[in-house]
């Protein structure tokens, strides 16, 4: 398998929770499915979606 770089467009989505704090992973997967479909090229799962210094 060949390394590429990364292009267009990459996410940091948001992860939903339920009331009970467990994942929502129906609203995430429709949510990912939605990225898709409007021209997202990756997400990152388990990124941070603001802005933090080293």
């Amino acid at each position: 398998m060949s390394m590429q770089p990364w292009h267009g467009v990459v996410v940091a989505s948001a992860l939903p929770y339920n009331k009970d704090l467990s994942i929502d992973y129906g609203a995430f997967a429709d949510h990912v499915r939605w990225l898709a479909e409007n021209g997202c090229h990756g997400i990152t799962p388990t990124a941070r979606s603001a802005s933090t210094s080293a």
